[in-house]
């Protein structure tokens, strides 16, 4: 990242371990995102595979009554929540750690926002609700995409290690070709600079916005599952 970016002169102040500011300081590091991405990608996105990995046959789990369709979108919902779940514990924890070593701190400390021309300022907590939203749109994407690559292999690992192809193929490869960088999914897997628009300086992506990330994030994420829909009657 460009030094100005890493490096936010105005909150030079405001260098503590105090509940505002030290989930900011992890999220700024690309840590509290990367943790909680992990988690994520290892825990709640399992799709299918656990249920291949032990052995149960597709033609099993559908003997219950309910319709695969409908089963498919339980599995989604119950994966999505148990992320969401995850994105608010990392968060909460961290800012527990932080009131109890330097107390609550002044949330109105101001962070820098990139626009198209130009900076200006938001307050943190204003930060970190447009951080939450990115990162309840890379869970949304995350755990639908693993759902439908769930249904090609029969394993945990394959699955993490398909997904780990994915997202080394969109962030090195798929991130030179500039007429779909704006509509890579991976790109903005990066919440801390989605929220604060850095992304746009850090990885050249023109006429970006806070709400086109979201956009691109939860589109892909509604075809993935809009896919997997409808595959998961083709099963055997």
């Amino acid at each position: 990242e460009p030094s100005f970016i890493k490096k936010n002169s105005e909150n030079a102040n405001y260098a503590s371990h105090s509940a505002s500011y030290f989930p900011f300081r992890l999220i700024r590091s690309h840590q509290l995102t990367l943790w909680i991405d992990a988690l994520v990608v290892l825990i709640a996105g399992v799709g299918y595979a656990i249920d291949r990995e032990h052995g149960v046959q597709y033609a099993l789990l559908f003997t219950n009554g309910i319709s695969r369709k409908r089963y498919t979108l339980k599995k989604f919902i119950a994966q999505w929540g148990l992320g969401i779940s995850i994105l608010l514990f990392g968060f909460l924890f961290v800012t527990l750690i932080g009131f109890v070593t330097d107390g609550m701190g002044d949330y109105r400390f101001p962070v820098t926002m990139y626009q198209q021309v130009g900076t200006e300022t938001i307050p943190v907590w204003l930060y970190y609700v447009r951080w939450l939203g990115a990162m309840v749109a890379s869970i949304t994407f995350i755990v639908s995409l693993q759902l439908a690559l769930s249904f090609f292999v029969d394993s945990k690992a394959k699955l993490l290690g398909v997904f780990g192809l994915l997202l080394a193929a969109g962030l090195l490869f798929m991130n030179r070709w500039e007429q779909i960088k704006g509509i890579n999914p991976f790109l903005y897997l990066k919440s801390n600079v989605v929220a604060d628009q850095s992304i746009a300086i850090i990885d050249s992506i023109n006429r970006y916005s806070y709400p086109m990330a979201l956009a691109v994030l939860f589109g892909w994420a509604l075809l993935l599952l809009f896919l997997s829909y409808h595959f998961v009657n083709r099963l055997n």
